[in-house]
C-alpha cells in the first residue's frame, strides 16, 4: 500500500473511532436523561469523573482495587456507588482551635 494511501486509511479509521466514541457518549447521556429521580442511573467513567471531580483514571483504579464496583464493557459504575466511594474518601480535618485549646486545658486542669 501507498504512503499516502496508507496515511488517508489511517485518518479515516481515527475519525471512525472519534464517530464511535461520541455516539456512545450521546447514548450514555440518554440513558441517563431517562432516568427517574428514585432510579440508581449507571454513569461512564467520563460522567462519573465530571461528577465527582476525580478523573476516570482514578475511578478505574478504585474498580481495580475493588473499591468501587464497575459493570460491563464500557464500564459504567451506578452513581449512588460512585457518591458512596467519594464519600469514604473524605479527609478529616484537623480539630478546630477552639476544641484544641478545651482539649489542652482539661488535660493541664485549666477548664472550669
Amino acid at each position: 500500500m501507498s504512503a499516502p494511501l496508507a496515511a488517508a486509511a489511517k485518518r479515516a479509521q481515527a475519525s471512525a473511532y472519534r464517530a464511535l466514541a461520541a455516539a456512545h457518549d450521546l447514548e450514555a447521556d440518554a440513558l441517563e436523561s431517562h432516568a427517574t429521580p428514585e432510579a440508581d442511573p449507571f454513569l461512564n467513567l467520563r460522567a462519573g469523573a465530571a461528577l465527582t471531580g476525580k478523573s476516570p483514571r482514578a475511578i478505574r483504579d478504585a474498580i481495580g482495587r475493588d473499591e468501587l464496583a464497575g459493570y460491563g464493557r464500557p464500564v459504567v459504575v451506578r452513581r449512588s456507588d460512585l457518591l458512596a466511594w467519594l464519600e469514604g474518601r473524605k479527609v478529616r480535618t484537623r480539630a478546630t482551635s477552639s476544641d484544641a485549646d478545651a482539649a489542652y486545658l482539661a488535660l493541664v486542669g485549666g477548664a472550669s
